[in-house]
């Protein structure tokens, strides 16, 4: 959000409050604006460089925009549109990939998400809640050039399987090398592994 900034925590008027970092003495604390977007920029983008060729189609041929696009997991218009600038990949939409997706929104920073089970349940809820959703591995460098990391703010890989979050952190650095990734670990699966079994 800013360089400067340590931390972000919700009032109680409903608002977020900042703390920053003021050189080497205590952090300050400061009222917080979620930044502005600009709604024509992100639906200009969403048009002429949609995620995939299939929304391209669904806009150009002007099918599938009625009924049958609620079913979608991501689309061109709107709050399921893909962000192709300035935002957040989040890798992973158990319940910690859904409380930061929401958060994120509601800080007015765009967000999508990727998740390897299109029938899940917090993938259900993200379709509700019309956050755009990517189906398939999060290590995976196709989805990942298609969703546009090189002007992405970061990427957060959040599974519950720390091999994953490792995975899918090399991918995303491996195609943008200045990248800022978050990476959740030391509570998956292979904690639980004998030591000679661990990577």
């Amino acid at each position: 959000m800013a360089s400067d900034i340590a931390a972000l925590r919700r009032t109680e008027d409903g608002g977020f409050e900042a703390l920053r970092e003021d050189g080497d003495g205590p952090l300050a604390r400061g009222p917080w604006e979620p930044p502005r977007t600009s709604v024509l920029r992100a639906l200009a983008t969403s048009i002429f460089a949609p995620y995939d060729r299939s929304a391209a189609l669904m806009f150009y041929g002007l099918m599938g925009l009625g009924g049958s696009s609620r079913s979608r997991l991501t689309g061109l218009l709107g709050r399921r549109a893909v962000p192709r600038r300035a935002h957040v990949v989040v890798v992973g939409l158990g319940q910690v990939g859904m409380r930061l997706c929401l958060l994120l929104r509601e800080c007015g920073i765009p967000v999508v998400a990727i998740d390897t089970e299109e029938t899940g349940e917090n993938v259900g809820q993200a379709r509700r809640l019309k956050l755009p959703v990517v189906i398939g591995r999060g290590a995976n460098p196709t989805i990942l050039r298609r969703l546009s990391l090189d002007r992405a703010r970061s990427l957060a890989a959040v599974t519950p399987r720390d091999l994953a979050n490792v995975e899918a952190s090399m991918a995303a650095r491996s195609i943008n090398g200045g990248l800022r990734v978050v990476l959740r670990g030391g509570d998956g699966e292979e904690e639980r592994l004998p030591p000679d079994q661990r990577l």
